[in-house]
């Protein structure tokens, strides 16, 4: 909706600025799969509605395919990083929870 609203400014150029954050929110929230997701949701939607053509999946321009494969990339490494900080929180959990129960024996 942000890049639906931006539209008026942005036109056509920098399809894929406001699907970042979602992309970021997504892995930040929900860890890798739902930021892989968001990353292809939100690369379908910007290829549909935001790069010449819009209105389809058909793209003439070499610009446009990179454009999609940085984007994608970018997203997936994001996601990646956002899994790690979940393992790394969910491993310092555990060792807490190890202290705890050998304080009480």
């Amino acid at each position: 909706l942000a890049r639906v609203t931006l539209s008026r400014w942005l036109g056509f150029e920098l399809p894929y600025i406001t699907f970042f954050g979602a992309v970021m929110a997504a892995a930040w929230y929900g860890g890798l799969t739902p930021g892989v997701l968001a990353t292809a949701l939100s690369s379908a939607a910007a290829v549909y509605w935001f790069v010449v053509p819009s209105g389809t999946f058909t793209q003439t321009d070499t610009g446009d395919v990179i454009g999609v494969l940085v984007f994608l990339l970018t997203g997936v490494l994001v996601s990646l990083a956002a899994e790690r900080l979940h393992e790394a929180r969910r491993q310092i959990e555990l060792q807490r929870q190890g202290r705890q129960s050998q304080a009480f024996a």
